[in-house]
């Protein structure tokens, strides 16, 4: 798996630099941006979504909590309750 380390290190660049054009800075000049997208298409980069959740602390995921209408088999009146992960990707809209 490649890593923005080692993007940055093929570009010549710092890791943040690079983080900055995935993130699509606008302190990046267009030329840098450019090369690094080139470099990141040819390594075969893509950013490791996990690792953002972790240092943003964020996952964009919801839980949902949802009583289901099935009955326990010893018929007493339980909840049985499922999780359910409602995954939304974010477009960049908005």
């Amino acid at each position: 798996m490649v890593t923005i380390k080692d993007v940055a290190k093929t570009a010549g660049v710092s890791p943040s630099t690079v983080s900055r054009v995935v993130k699509d800075h606008p302190g990046i000049s267009s030329d840098t941006k450019r090369k690094i997208r080139k470099i990141m298409q040819e390594m075969g980069y893509t950013p490791n979504v996990a690792a953002r959740n972790l240092v943003t602390n964020k996952s964009y995921n919801i839980g949902l909590i949802v009583k289901s209408a099935v009955q326990e088999a010893d018929s007493q009146d339980r909840c049985q309750t499922r999780i359910v992960h409602l995954l939304i990707q974010d477009t960049g809209c908005g």
